[in-house]
């Protein structure tokens, strides 16, 4: 049963994402409304990702999760009414049948898919294809509506295609549970509780930081992790990132914690992994007691994200081995604001918080905003932490990290498909000592030059202009465009900060790039743009030069 408050906070977060983002309707809203908060995505990213037109094959959204080194292909369809009248229905059963037709056929790289699906669909399968040979990637299959979920033997019809499939997962999201994530998401504390084993515990107290090291039964920590809603669910929330992280039961590292925990060797697991680590607002137990239970408040697995995630595995199938399982644990009660920030990024990357989270309360990250403001903008060091301020004065930290990489850096690929580490590894190059506001402006408003004609390419092919669209190529490559952009003001000796002088650049840069990409239109633009052979190609059309060897920042 569908609620009708549930149903109007849906319908609320659809309208307020559209209105933020200069998206064409509520059905549209209700795409980024799911996306965001499952895959901390920024809109743009959402924006590529879908596929809804005609000839879609019922994948109205695909997303190839290349970061942190998960791969994971989530294909989507979406139900959306804007009647609540029908918000009782439920999820149609017929989108079971082009979803699997499409997964099939897409697994079996069978080359008559491409000819049944639309322009932007295309180019994605091409790269998958290209790149990977064998599916050894994970595929999650999303069904989302703001309606209800599927009819039971419906599901079990779904539950029993995908079992053919060990890399398949399915998930459902319904107005009921997607209301349940924003509520969790408000919630001003979190609280969970662990049993310490006997005595084995250690605290240390330095001023205003303390931790403890302990050992905890892997039952206890299955328990933590559990969503008290429904028993068959992780608490996402306890990792700070959404289901694209933990990497899957067939990951070498993850089957061998698997195979640990639920065999003989289950006793002498305490000795072979490397354990949990968890930052809390606060904790409290009773020392000098046996077994004492600690009280978090809102904590963190900042690290062993994979080993909590594969023992929630082996619970669903042999939880009675877990009771001869112990794991090691060290928490930390961090009331520094940047002493969470370095735990998590000194502890090893089994699983990440978000870089751009770890970064957002950094010093350099404040100023720009103080900066910014100055200026008439809003800068989002959160993704939509100025949702309510107008689409045009909003500027997405991430967004601003790829428009700058691609202006000054020259890696307009690097900017597409590596942007997890402008906030990671390259954070001190991208935020050097000559990055100003003026010039972060300048490259952020040349990209919304870029994208105003990007935007009414993805119209003009929705609307069924694909074979004859010449300025297709703008879908994958408008971070080159940019890039083309700052390359003329300096072929032309003119100041590449000043956005004045930069704009007049957008025609002549998108010929260029339409010129050299044409050429290469049989690879799909969707390789192509991902590849470092476009940004020399682009070089030396520029400069009318055999190759490249133009000097970047970062290394390829």
């Amino acid at each position: 049963m569908v609620l009708s408050l549930d149903w109007q906070i849906l319908m609320g977060e659809a309208r307020k994402r559209a209105i933020a983002h200069d998206l064409e309707d509520d059905r549209r809203g209700f795409f980024h409304a799911v996306m965001a908060p499952i895959f901390g995505l920024t809109a743009a990213e959402i924006e590529d990702a879908i596929t809804d037109q005609r000839r879609d094959r019922g994948i109205d959204a695909f997303f190839f999760d290349e970061r942190h080194g998960a791969l994971e292909l989530h294909l989507m369809n979406f139900k959306f009414t804007d009647k609540l009248a029908n918000a009782e229905s439920f999820f149609p059963g017929t989108e079971i049948d082009k979803v699997i037709s499409f997964l099939r056929e897409f697994l079996g790289q069978r080359p008559q898919l491409l000819n049944s699906c639309n322009d932007l669909l295309v180019p994605k399968i091409k790269y998958v294809w290209q790149r990977f040979q064998s599916p050894f990637f994970r595929v999650s299959l999303h069904f989302c509506s703001n309606q209800t979920r599927f009819m039971l033997d419906d599901r079990r019809r779904l539950d029993a295609a995908v079992a053919e499939f060990s890399f398949v997962s399915v998930y459902e999201h319904d107005t009921t549970s997607l209301v349940e994530r924003y509520v969790r998401a408000r919630s001003p504390d979190a609280t969970g509780t662990l049993q310490l084993l006997e005595t084995q515990y250690f605290e240390r107290t330095d001023g205003n930081v303390r931790g403890v090291v302990a050992t905890i039964q892997a039952h206890d920590l299955v328990h933590l992790i559990r969503d008290a809603r429904n028993s068959k669910e992780i608490r996402r929330d306890l990792f700070n990132e959404n289901i694209r992280l933990y990497l899957g039961s067939k990951n070498a590292v993850n089957k061998s914690i698997i195979e640990t925990a639920s065999g003989d060797g289950a006793a002498d697991f305490w000795y072979l992994n490397n354990g949990i680590t968890i930052v809390c607002d606060k904790y409290a137990f009773n020392k000098g007691v046996s077994s004492p239970a600690i009280r978090l408040t809102n904590p963190q697995i900042v690290n062993g994200g994979q080993t909590a995630n594969a023992l929630f595995e082996v619970s669903a199938v042999a939880e009675e081995r877990l009771k001869k399982v112990s794991v090691l644990v060290r928490i930390y009660e961090a009331t520094r604001a940047d002493l969470k920030t370095v735990v998590a990024a000194s502890t090893n990357n089994q699983t990440r918080i978000d870089s751009r989270d770890l970064k957002s309360n950094d010093q350099i990250q404040k100023r720009i905003e103080i900066s910014l403001e100055q200026s008439g903008y809003f800068y989002e060091r959160k993704v939509d932490q100025h949702i309510e301020k107008p689409a045009a004065k909003r500027i997405d930290a991430l967004r601003a990290g790829q428009a700058y990489l691609s202006y000054y850096g020259y890696l307009p690929d690097k900017a597409r498909t590596q942007s997890d580490k402008i906030f990671d590894e390259w954070y001190d190059r991208v935020f050097d000592k000559s990055f100003s506001a003026e010039r972060l402006l300048t490259a952020y408003k040349c990209l919304q030059l870029v994208d105003e004609r990007k935007k009414l390419v993805k119209k003009r092919l929705r609307d069924g202009y694909g074979a004859s669209e010449p300025d297709e190529f703008l879908v994958e490559g408008n971070f080159h465009v940019l890039y083309v952009m700052g390359q003329i003001c300096l072929r032309d000796r003119q100041e590449i900060t000043d956005f004045e002088v930069a704009k007049t650049k957008l025609d002549e840069a998108i010929n260029v790039t339409r010129t050299v990409a044409s050429k290469y239109r049989h690879k799909s633009f969707y390789r192509f743009f991902r590849s470092v052979d476009a940004r020399e190609l682009l070089f030396s059309e520029i400069f009318n030069i055999p190759d490249g060897g133009q000097l970047s920042f970062l290394s390829d």
